[in-house]
């Protein structure tokens, strides 16, 4: 039987995840090439995945989407997280492995725990990827080539989950990068947020400055390169 993993939400990340599973070699993972089965909230956007091969199906429903899952990539926003797993949770098959893709680890681990029935296990992701789209068009087969892919365990991992997520991972081309979530939530705070944080501050200042209009022509590459995030 074919490894079917389940991807919730579709934007460039989930879809390009999708495509770069579904198009695998058959010899690259022992059970062959997966079986991807795709949700997200937007109609239209589970068809343009379908229609763009990202996923083999496109579920209408969260329970039809985790029904037959092995695996399932939750790739939700952050507000949305907590109703996703308790819609999923009582449809998830006895052992599987259940992992998602947001920026900080600690809280989601927690709510995962609180959350998802004991019978699952939840390993924490965190692909250090980024889109100039973030909509399923700006999907690419190539996406995760050399990314750099944070993997948080808990005490409750099996060596066989851990192995399994590993191997896909390393399967899209990404490097599995084994970390504790504390360690994650403050390394990403410093290397990815902080920046993002005074990117913002500094674009909101010179903007709403009374000057700004007479600035605008002569604002130089210093500007658009410490603003560009």
């Amino acid at each position: 039987m074919p490894l079917n993993i389940s991807i919730l939400g579709l934007d460039a990340l989930g879809a390009s995840l999708g495509i770069a599973l579904g198009t695998l070699d058959p010899k690259v993972l022992d059970v062959g090439r997966p079986r991807i089965t795709g949700w997200d909230a937007d109609r239209k956007v589970r068809e343009t995945a379908r229609g763009r091969l990202a996923v083999d199906v496109a579920a209408d429903d969260l329970a039809t989407a985790v029904r037959e899952a092995d695996v399932v990539f939750v790739n939700v926003a952050e507000a949305q997280l907590h109703q996703t797993l308790l819609d999923i949770g009582p449809h998830l098959k006895q052992g599987v492995l259940v992992t998602d893709t947001l920026a900080v680890k600690e809280p989601i681990i927690a709510l995962a725990q609180r959350t998802l029935p004991s019978t699952a296990q939840f390993v924490g992701g965190h692909p250090f990827v980024s889109f100039k789209d973030d909509s399923v068009k700006g999907m690419s087969a190539d996406a995760f080539k050399n990314v750099m892919y944070c993997l948080v365990a808990t005490p409750a991992n099996t060596p066989q989950a851990l192995n399994a997520l590993s191997s896909l991972v390393t399967a899209v081309g990404a490097k599995p990068y084994f970390i504790d979530a504390a360690e994650h939530d403050s390394f990403a705070a410093g290397a990815a947020h902080l920046p993002l944080l005074a990117s913002l501050v500094l674009m909101h200042t010179v903007s709403h400055s009374p000057g700004w209009r007479e600035m605008q022509p002569i604002a130089g590459e210093g500007l658009v390169a410490t603003t560009a995030l």
